[in-house]
C-alpha cells in the first residue's frame, strides 16, 4: 500500500506542470466518462503519456492506443509542446462550426495544426459532418463554376483527412468514417472512397463497426459492385460483430419478444440495414429490399430515419412510392418538402387526352399527400400549394372543353375558382400563399380556355396584391389567353406590354416571344400582326425555327374540332375535390405538429385495395408468422404460455386485450397495431413490385428480341396505371372502415387457402410454412 502511494506521488510530481494546464479543460468531459474508482483526472494518476494512452483506450481501444503512444522520445517527455496553440485551434474549429458552419475557416485552421492527434474524436466527427453537409449544400449551387470550385476544394480537404487517419495523425472515429464514405459516394469521386474502405476493412475494431460497414455497402452499391459481393460483405459484418444475436433480429422472419412495446435491443445497426437495402434496390431485388424495410419497421415502427423511405420514393414506380410515403406519415416520419414536391410533380402529367376522372384522381391524390404530410407534422409551403392550385386550373385544359356549352363552361370556371379560393384560405394557416405561377395558370386556363375574360383582370389584381411583379411570363400568359379568347386587341395589348418590359430590362425579344405572338395572333384572326412579326425575326431564325413559324402562320385561326368533353363528369370531380378539401380543412385546424391519426382512415394506396384475405384470417396469419412458438394470444403480450397462437379461434383474436401501457407512435397509434398495419402494407407493396417488375422485364425481352435497345424504366405515373386507378380520395374513406373490402368477394375455404399461400409466397415463406405443417 505504502509503495503504491509513493509511486503515485512521484508520478504526480512528474506530471504536475501538465495537468495544471489541462485539468480545467479536460476534467469535466473525462470525469463523466470514467468509473467512480477513476474519478481523478488521468494525468494525476498515471502521468502525461500514461494519461494520453488511457484516454485513447477509453474511446478507441487498446490496440490503437499502443500505436498512438509510439511517438518520438522528445514528444513523450515534453508535456508543454503546442498545448496552447492546439487548444486555440480547437476552439477556432468549434467556433466556426457553431457560427453557421464555416467550412472554409475549419479547413484553414485544420491545415494550420502541426499535429492533428490533439483533435478529440468528437472534433473529428463534427469536422467530417460539416464537410458532408457542405458538399450537399454546394451541389445545390446554380452556378456551375461556383459549384465545381466548391466541390473540388471540399474533395481535397476530405482526402487530406483520410490521409491523416491512415497515417495515424488523426484518431479514428466511427461516425467520421461514415461521413467520409458518404461524402465520396455523393461527390462522384467514389474510387477514393473505395480505397479508403479497403484500408479501413483491414484495420482492427477501433476503426470499423457495423455502421461503417453499412456506409461502405451503400458506397460500393452506387459504385457498381455486384449484389452477391455486397451480400457477402453484409454477412461478413454480422459475423465480425455478432452482438446480441443481431443476425437473427435483422432477419426477415424474426419474432419480437413483445410486439406491443418498443424494441429494447441495444446496438441494432440500422445504417447496416439501410446499406444492404440500398444495394438490393439498386440491383433490382425489390422483394428482398421490401423485406429489409419490413425488418426495420418491425424493430422501430415510428423511428426509422426518413432515408429508408426516401430510397423507395427515388427507386420505385409511383404506385409503390405513394404507399411508402403514406406509411412514413402514418408513423409520424416527416418527409422533406422536396420529396412531397417531387410526388406532386409526378402527378402533373399533361392534360390533353386525359379523362375528367383521371385528372380528378391526380388532383385528389395531391390533396391526400398534402393531408398526410400535415398529419405527420409537416408544413405546407407555397410551392406545394401552387402545384395543387395549378392542377385545379387544368380542368379547363381537358380535351373537348372548348366544345362545352358556354353557360355550363362558366359554371365549371366558377366551381374551380371556388375550390381555389377555399384551398388558399385553408393553407394560409401554414403561411403558404400562391406564387406567381398560379396566377399565370389562372389567366391562361380559366381566363382564356374558360372564356372568362373578367378573370384575367381579377388574377392580375390578386397577383399585385400579393406583391408579385409583372414578368415576361405574365405577358406571355395574357397573349395565350387572348388567343384562346380570339381577342385580337388583347393579343396586341399583351405584345406591347412584353416589348416594353423587355426594353426596360435590357433584354432582346427572342424566338419564343415571336412564336407566342404569331401563334395567338393567328388564332385571333390577326394574321397581319403575325406576318409583320415574322418578317422582323425571320432573318435571325435557324432553319427548324423557320418551319415552326411558317406552320403557325399556315394554321391560321384554328378551331378545336374535338368532341365536347363530359361537363357533368368534370363537375362531379370538382365536387369530390371540394369534399376532400373539407377533410383537409379539418386536419389543418389543429395546432401545427404531429397529429393523432389513430382514428383516421388514411388513403394508404393509390387505388381501392383488393384484399388478399378477410381481416380475421389476415390477422391470424400475421400472428402465426410473427409470434414466437408457445405464445398465447389470449394473454397480454408480456405473458407467454405454452399454447400456440396459431390455434387461436376467430373469436379469441377479436377479444385480445391490449397490453397495459402499450407503447404508442408519435401519431398515437399503438405499436402493436402500427406493426400490423405496416406488415399489411408491405404485403401490398410486394405484390405491386412483383407485377411491375414482371411487366418491365417483358418490355425488355420484347425490345431485345426485336433488336432494339431496352427502354428505361418509368417511375412516374403513366397512362397504363389509370386502367386500374379511379378517382379515389379522402372523402371516399371518411365514413368507411380501414378494412373495408371494396371487391364484395365471397370467401370460401379455397379462397382463404389461396390467399394465405399468396402472402407466404410474396414474403418468401411458402416453403417454410409447408415444411412446418408437414
Amino acid at each position: 500500500m505504502l509503495g503504491s502511494t509513493l509511486l503515485r506521488a512521484q508520478l504526480e510530481l512528474q506530471s504536475h506542470s501538465t495537468w495544471l494546464r489541462a485539468f480545467c479543460l479536460q476534467r469535466h468531459s473525462y470525469h463523466q466518462a470514467l468509473p467512480r474508482t477513476l474519478a481523478l483526472d488521468p494525468s494525476q494518476r498515471y502521468g502525461y503519456q500514461q494519461a494520453k494512452r488511457f484516454r485513447i483506450e477509453q474511446s478507441q481501444g487498446r490496440a490503437y492506443a499502443q500505436k498512438a503512444s509510439k511517438v518520438p522520445r522528445r514528444l513523450r517527455f515534453d508535456p508543454n509542446r503546442r498545448v496552447e496553440e492546439d487548444e486555440l485551434a480547437l476552439r477556432a474549429i468549434r467556433k466556426a462550426v457553431e457560427e453557421g458552419g464555416n467550412i472554409g475557416r475549419v479547413i484553414e485552421v485544420y491545415n494550420s495544426m502541426e499535429k492533428k492527434i490533439h483533435l478529440r474524436p468528437n472534433d473529428v466527427r463534427i469536422i467530417t459532418q460539416l464537410l458532408h453537409h457542405s458538399l450537399r449544400k454546394a451541389k445545390r449551387f446554380r452556378d456551375e463554376k461556383q459549384r465545381r470550385a466548391q466541390t473540388e476544394g471540399l474533395l481535397v480537404f476530405a482526402e487530406s483527412i483520410v490521409q491523416d487517419i491512415m497515417k495515424g495523425d488523426v484518431v479514428p472515429q466511427f461516425s467520421a468514417h461514415v461521413h467520409l464514405l458518404g461524402f465520396f459516394k455523393e461527390s462522384g469521386v467514389r474510387d477514393a472512397g473505395v480505397r479508403f474502405w479497403q484500408w479501413l476493412e483491414a484495420q482492427e475494431e477501433g476503426f470499423v463497426n457495423l455502421d461503417v460497414y453499412g456506409a461502405a455497402i451503400e458506397l460500393l452499391a452506387v459504385n457498381g459492385s455486384p449484389l452477391e459481393e455486397l451480400e457477402d460483405l453484409y454477412e461478413q459484418a454480422l459475423e465480425r460483430f455478432p452482438g446480441a444475436f443481431l443476425a437473427y433480429h435483422l432477419s426477415p422472419n424474426a419474432a419480437l419478444p413483445d410486439r406491443e412495446e418498443a424494441t429494447t435491443l441495444k446496438g441494432v445497426p440500422m445504417p447496416l440495414l439501410q446499406g444492404i437495402m440500398t444495394a438490393r434496390l439498386l440491383r433490382g431485388d425489390a422483394r428482398n429490399a421490401y423485406m429489409t424495410f419490413d425488418t426495420a419497421l418491425r424493430l422501430y415502427p415510428d423511428q426509422v430515419t426518413p432515408r429508408f423511405f426516401e430510397l423507395f420514393l427515388e427507386e420505385r414506380p409511383f404506385l409503390e412510392a405513394y404507399t411508402v410515403f403514406a406509411m412514413a406519415c402514418r408513423g409520424g416520419t416527416t418527409m422533406t418538402p422536396t420529396q412531397l414536391r417531387n410526388m406532386l410533380a409526378a402527378l402533373q402529367f399533361k392534360s390533353d387526352g386525359i379523362s375528367p376522372a383521371r385528372h380528378g384522381m391526380a388532383v385528389r391524390t395531391m390533396l391526400s399527400l398534402v393531408r398526410m404530410r400535415v398529419g405527420a407534422g409537416g408544413l405546407i409551403d407555397s410551392k406545394v400549394l401552387s402545384r395543387l392550385l395549378i392542377g385545379m386550373t387544368q380542368f379547363l385544359r381537358l380535351r373537348g372543353v372548348a366544345g362545352i356549352d358556354p353557360t355550363i363552361k362558366q359554371q365549371i370556371v366558377d366551381e374551380v375558382m371556388g375550390v381555389i379560393r377555399s384551398a388558399i384560405g385553408i393553407f394560409a394557416r401554414h403561411g403558404a400563399k400562391p406564387d406567381i405561377g398560379v396566377f399565370h395558370s389562372m389567366i391562361t386556363n380559366l381566363g382564356g380556355h374558360g372564356n372568362d375574360k373578367r378573370l384575367i383582370g381579377v388574377s392580375l389584381s390578386d397577383m399585385q396584391s400579393l406583391n408579385h411583379k409583372f414578368d415576361e411570363v405574365t405577358w406571355r400568359s395574357i397573349i395565350w389567353a387572348a388567343g384562346a379568347l380570339r381577342d385580337g386587341e388583347l393579343v396586341e395589348e399583351g405584345w406591347r406590354g412584353l416589348v416594353q418590359l423587355k426594353a426596360e430590362t435590357g433584354q432582346p425579344l427572342d424566338v419564343n416571344d415571336a412564336y407566342v405572338l404569331i401563334t395567338n395572333a393567328c388564332a385571333a384572326d390577326r394574321i397581319d400582326l403575325a406576318r409583320d412579326e415574322y418578317e422582323q425575326v425571320k432573318g435571325n431564325l435557324p432553319p427548324h425555327q423557320h418551319e415552326r413559324m411558317l406552320n403557325a402562320l399556315e394554321a391560321g385561326s384554328h378551331q378545336d374540332t374535338a368532341e365536347a368533353a363530359d361537363a357533368e363528369a368534370i363537375l362531379q370531380e370538382i365536387a369530390k375535390i371540394r369534399a376532400d378539401l373539407v377533410i383537409v380543412d379539418r386536419s389543418t385546424r389543429a395546432e401545427q405538429g404531429v397529429q393523432d391519426l389513430s382514428q383516421d382512415n388514411l388513403p394508404m394506396t393509390l387505388q381501392p385495395t383488393h384484399q388478399t384475405l378477410p381481416e380475421t384470417e389476415m390477422r391470424k396469419l400475421y400472428d402465426e408468422l410473427t409470434l414466437e412458438a408457445g405464445y398465447d394470444t389470449q394473454q397480454p403480450s408480456s405473458s407467454p404460455t405454452t399454447e400456440a397462437g396459431a390455434d387461436a379461434s376467430e373469436d379469441t383474436l377479436q377479444a385480445i386485450p391490449a397490453a397495459p401501457r402499450a407503447a404508442i407512435s408519435l401519431t398515437n397509434i399503438p405499436f402493436g397495431q402500427l406493426r400490423y398495419e405496416n406488415w399489411k402494407s408491405i404485403n401490398y407493396l410486394l405484390e405491386q413490385a412483383e407485377n411491375s417488375d414482371r411487366a418491365y422485364l417483358e418490355l425488355v425481352d420484347k425490345a431485345l428480341a426485336a433488336g432494339f435497345v431496352p427502354p428505361q424504366r418509368r417511375l412516374d405515373l403513366v397512362l397504363e396505371d389509370f386502367e386500374t386507378v379511379g378517382s379515389y380520395g379522402l372523402s371516399d374513406l371518411a365514413e368507411s372502415s380501414p378494412d373495408t373490402d371494396h371487391t364484395s368477394r365471397v370467401w370460401d375455404n379455397e379462397a382463404i387457402r389461396q390467399g394465405r399461400e399468396k402472402v407466404l409466397r410474396l414474403r418468401g415463406q411458402l416453403a417454410e410454412a409447408s415444411d412446418g405443417s408437414a
